[in-house]
């Protein structure tokens, strides 16, 4: 069983890992309202949602960094799901949502966007989720 100060700091970790992945859920173009124009036929003709890749990137390694540093972890890992790995467990959940939302951001140079954008947005929607759902007991 886990001591008290281990599970505080657990919560801890949790709370400033879920902050920090507000903020980069406030940068994908979901975040924003689109304001489509009218067509002649009277529909609404709404641009295609985009982001730079790096932009997605960059926001995710100052996450892993902000954490490892608070957290006073000495191997900083390179990604979501190193760093949820080492403060939970290679079997958690959010181990592999983080992978899948890694796949969708990772190797693309220049805009993500299209089913892209959405399986980023999704993946990282349920990490939110999750991170609050277990806050929340």
């Amino acid at each position: 069983m886990k001591s008290d100060k281990t599970n505080r700091h657990a919560i801890k970790t949790l709370r400033l890992i879920l902050e920090e992945l507000r903020g980069i859920s406030d940068l994908l173009p979901a975040a924003y309202q689109l304001v489509g124009k009218i067509d002649e036929d009277g529909e609404i003709d709404l641009p295609e949602s985009s982001i730079e890749s790096e932009d997605v990137e960059i926001a995710v390694s100052a996450l892993v960094s902000t954490v490892a540093e608070t957290c006073d972890i000495n191997d900083e890992p390179s990604s979501i799901s190193e760093l949820f790995t080492l403060i939970l467990s290679s079997g958690d959940d959010l181990v592999s949502l983080a992978v899948n939302f890694e796949d969708c951001i990772n190797g693309y140079s220049g805009e993500l966007f299209g089913e892209n954008l959405k399986l980023a947005q999704s993946y990282l929607d349920s990490i939110i989720t999750v991170i609050e759902e277990r806050l929340a007991k």
